[in-house]
């Protein structure tokens, strides 16, 4: 099973992720409201500057309905971050007429994060930072293995614990993590096929990303049985990264072009350099021909010789 691992894998996944389990990662999350509905999530500002969330839904909550902004972040956030995470909220506001809500899914620790950044004295932003600490999901990933090793019925959130452990757990531990869930992965009981489907991308996608080698990650990805999800791979590639891949293809197509011209070049300088020793070992042949350098002839040849050497 050949399958192309993504550029940027984490936006990747997030917006599978967003597109496949959009309530259940709401709840996932423990976010605040009820989940309705996506939104857009391109963003123009009247400066016509523009942007993209990584997700955009409506949620219920007592006093109505609000929007939430879900991003997530493998660096550390500081206040330039927020002030992009203001315009969304400036522009989402204003196009909708909601409120706003930003959270953050953080790969690193919030705990030093800003709090809050005012886009103006009235707009301020406050998001919410969402973090699973290694202890957490160590927690999840042991109470995971023996529900699966045990034939229990997985809950909504244990089956989404099998995409979403792997994907923010530390770098260290993902490999080992990812080679354990792919090899009891058929075994696991998620009564949604579909679910069980949507999460078997993410994992193979973490495969992909965290386990070295493809004979290895061929090998793991058969092992969880869903050679038929490979489509649903290829989406996640060309959906989103489609437009990069067809411009690195095009980036490659012409640096080779470029190495055949300097081929082409390199030929011609060959045969270039090729004709010039010929002709002087020629002109070298006639001067040992001759009795007397002293001639006009014999200079003629010397001169010629002497342009040759110079060219």
């Amino acid at each position: 099973m050949k399958i192309k691992k993504p550029f940027h894998i984490n936006d990747a996944t997030i917006k599978y992720s967003s597109l496949a389990f959009r309530k259940r990662q709401h709840q996932y999350l423990k976010l605040p409201g009820e989940y309705i509905r996506r939104y857009p999530t391109e963003v123009v500002l009247p400066n016509m500057e523009t942007g993209r969330m990584d997700e955009l839904y409506s949620v219920r909550v007592k006093e109505g309905e609000m929007l939430i902004n879900l991003e997530e972040e493998s660096e550390k956030i500081n206040d330039e971050t927020l002030k992009k995470f203001g315009k969304y909220k400036t522009f989402g506001s204003f196009i909708y007429g909601l409120p706003f809500l930003t959270a953050v899914i953080c790969m690193k620790d919030p705990i030093d994060f800003p709090e809050e950044y005012g886009t103006s004295p009235t707009d301020i932003i406050r998001p919410i930072y969402v973090y699973f600490s290694e202890k957490e999901l160590l927690e999840k990933y042991k109470n995971l293995i023996k529900n699966i090793n045990q034939n229990n019925i997985l809950s909504n959130d244990e089956a989404l614990s099998i995409a979403f452990i792997p994907k923010y757990i530390s770098k260290e531990r993902a490999p080992s993590i990812c080679e354990t869930l792919a090899s009891i992965f058929e075994d696991a009981i998620i009564p949604d096929k579909a679910l069980k489907r949507d999460v078997a991308v993410i994992l193979m996608t973490m495969i992909l990303k965290h386990v070295n080698g493809t004979e290895k990650q061929n090998k793991l990805i058969e092992m969880m049985n869903m050679k038929e999800y490979e489509d649903e791979i290829d989406e996640i590639v060309n959906d989103k990264y489609g437009d990069e891949l067809s411009k690195k293809d095009q980036e490659i197509k012409e640096l080779n072009q470029k190495l055949t011209n300097s081929d082409i070049e390199l030929a011609k300088t060959d045969a270039e350099l090729e004709k010039i020793k010929k002709e002087y070992k020629s002109k070298i042949e006639k001067l040992n021909e001759m009795e007397d350098l002293n001639t006009p002839q014999a200079k003629k040849i010397l001169n010629s010789l002497l342009v040759l050497l110079n060219s």
